[in-house]
């Protein structure tokens, strides 16, 4: 961008060699443009010192012996003592629109980073990332080079592997320092040091929603990303959240499922106009890519669940079956292409009665229905019915009603190792005729009792249906007899991914970083909790349901993002485009993220979310 007023006033005190003393002036400025100049004082300030260090002893290096030049330290203490300053002003940087956050806090930030880097100084530079995510500041390319190029100095490729007993002495051994989340192994390090074109690749199935959140984190730990399209995956298609930054574009290429697996794999091993290569990994995106990924990667011999005995383990009849063979309690239902199929048990179990798509996300296609007309009707819209997250015909199911509170409990797996990253219960209510939409969802403490057996039953499911790697998403009903299973998702937890911030605010990590550690990293993952640590915050997600339908002139998202505890907030909707009565995850017009201290502005929060859904005013429609 090209160089601001407030750029302009740095650069003038940093002239006159007094650039930190800009810090004086500070308060004339509003928020907003107090923590911007804040941030150029800071960066132009430690970059200034080193490079007037340097010209002291006419040197090319402006990194010799840094570490120990008294006026780079003390430069270093000016930003440790006055970056803190940007906590008052936080709030309204955060409730900029996002292009704005960008425009006018992006490229400071990266600059701060940059000369962190110069400065030799580790610590502050994780620090001063944290505060980039404070103020959900969007990063780019040049945030990530700042990273890798100016933390880590040098990658050095050892000729000889000794073992630990062998090892040389401390002073022989050159420093490495890991550049990213504190759990990121020497794998993503080695990573970071390559090209786009050279770097180990990854393939992600159908990477929608928050599969396509891997992406990033892949990128971050500098692999190279394949998106694989399959032939099931229809209009979800390109459906990546706006938290997925940098895809589409970065992906080294977009493949579609050929005819055959053997055409599949060949078409991804020479993807990227390279020379052929091996993929690292296939990892399931979308739930639309669970049956390509597990046949993908045991075919091309990656890690990945067997489809031996478990063709389709996305098949709800085969896992209430598999889950039943266990010894585990399982649903009483009933699967069927024909009404004859079904018939029988339609008319024998108690109503009211689910009736489903066999192969679903999102609550897509599923139906209470409390007459036997009813079933039979729903039963055959289903069957004539393309639905978005399964084939063309596939079979409908018929359940019995589950009587009581519905839970996630979402895993990540390596080498038939569970790990719990959270455990979630859902706010699900009948709204707009339909039974079960979905409101919102909450995190249940760990060690909690009602965990504790939601935990074990489903680490048992995940056995029964032969799960040993990647992350699953299983949505349980504990009744009164105890917990029982709704279905197993083959894939990260959904809802492109709104819920990470608050995850992340919770425990410090999040399913998507975990399931990046269960495929590329072991050491990460066995450093992994077997369940989440004690929460450190309080929040939850909330949806956000249109209780009317029309052509929509504007959207007034903004309300949302203006309340207090509101730290994340993505927009389903936009000017011009219809929107509809909410009946499931896919007609939401948005989801958002609420975390604060006080309990009491939280609720208040939710009370006037919930007003603004009930009287329309998050959009304008059409007369």
């Amino acid at each position: 961008m090209p160089t601001s007023p407030l750029r302009g006033l740095t650069i003038a005190f940093l002239l006159l060699a007094e650039s930190f003393a800009t810090l004086k002036h500070l308060e004339p400025f509003d928020e907003v443009h107090a923590a911007q100049l804040l941030l150029e004082v800071l960066a132009l300030g430690l970059t200034g010192t080193i490079l007037k260090e340097r010209e002291k002893r006419d040197s090319s290096d402006n990194l010799s012996g840094v570490e120990t030049n008294k006026e780079v330290q003390r430069a270093v203490a000016e930003v440790v003592e006055h970056i803190p300053k940007l906590g008052p002003w936080a709030e309204k940087v955060r409730l900029l629109p996002t292009p704005n956050r960008q425009q006018c806090f992006t490229e400071p930030f990266n600059e701060l980073l940059l000369s962190c880097g110069r400065a030799h100084a580790v610590k502050l530079s994780f620090r001063v990332l944290e505060w980039m995510e404070a103020l959900t500041i969007p990063k780019n390319s040049f945030t990530y080079e700042a990273i890798g190029v100016n933390v880590v100095k040098r990658i050095t490729r050892l000729k000889k592997v000794w073992d630990l007993p062998q090892a040389p002495e401390d002073n022989a051994c050159p420093e490495v320092v890991f550049a990213g989340r504190s759990n990121v192994g020497k794998s993503s390090l080695e990573c970071r040091g390559q090209s786009t074109e050279s770097a180990a690749r990854v393939v992600l199935v159908d990477p929608y929603s928050t599969g396509a959140m891997l992406a990033p984190e892949l990128d971050l730990r500098g692999y190279a990303v394949i998106a694989l399209w399959t032939k099931e995956c229809g209009e979800n298609r390109g459906h990546l959240p706006q938290a997925a930054e940098g895809f589409p574009e970065k992906f080294l290429a977009e493949v579609d499922e050929q005819d055959t697996l053997e055409a599949t794999a060949f078409a991804l091993r020479a993807a990227g106009g390279q020379e052929p290569q091996e993929p690292l990994a296939v990892i399931c995106g979308g739930e639309t890519g669970v049956k390509i990924a597990d046949a993908l990667s045991e075919h091309m011999g990656l890690r990945g669940n067997t489809t031996t005995g478990m063709p389709n383990r996305r098949d709800k009849q085969v896992q209430q079956d598999a889950v039943q063979a266990f010894g585990l309690r399982s649903v009483r239902s009933v699967c069927g292409r024909q009404w004859s199929e079904v018939q029988d048990f339609a008319e024998t179990e108690v109503l009211p009665m689910i009736v489903k798509p066999v192969e679903s996300a999102g609550s897509d296609g599923v139906k209470l229905c409390n007459s036997l007309a009813e079933v039979e009707e729903h039963f055959q819209l289903l069957m004539t019915s393309q639905r978005k997250c399964g084939a063309q015909g596939a079979a409908v199911l018929l359940q019995e009603y589950l009587k009581g509170t519905e839970y996630i409990v979402d895993h990540v797996s390596r080498d038939g190792v569970h790990k719990t990253t959270m455990v979630w219960v859902y706010d699900r209510r009948p709204a707009n005729g339909a039974g079960f939409v979905c409101f919102g969802q909450q995190c249940v403490l760990p060690d909690s009792p009602v965990a504790q057996q939601l935990i074990a039953y489903t680490r048992g499911c995940l056995d029964a249906l032969r799960i040993t790697d990647g992350a699953t998403h299983t949505e349980v009903m504990m009744t009164e007899t105890g917990p029982c299973l709704v279905e197993v998702n083959s894939r990260c937890h959904g809802a492109a991914g709104s819920w990470m911030p608050l995850a992340r605010a919770m425990t410090g990590y999040t399913q998507v970083d975990a399931c990046v550690d269960a495929f590329l990293d072991a050491e990460a993952f066995h450093r992994l909790p077997e369940v989440p640590p004690p929460f450190q915050a309080a929040g939850q997600v909330s949806m956000l349901v249109s209780y009317h339908e029309g052509q929509v002139e504007a959207t007034q998202f903004q309300k949302v993002r203006e309340l207090q505890s509101v730290v994340f907030l993505e927009e389903n909707l936009l000017a011009g485009h219809r929107v509809e009565k909410t009946i499931d995850l896919f007609s939401l017009v948005g989801m958002c993220v609420l975390v604060h201290s006080d309990p009491d502005v939280l609720a208040n929060d939710l009370d006037s979310i919930r007003q603004m859904e009930h009287n329309g005013s998050l959009f304008v429609l059409a007369n």
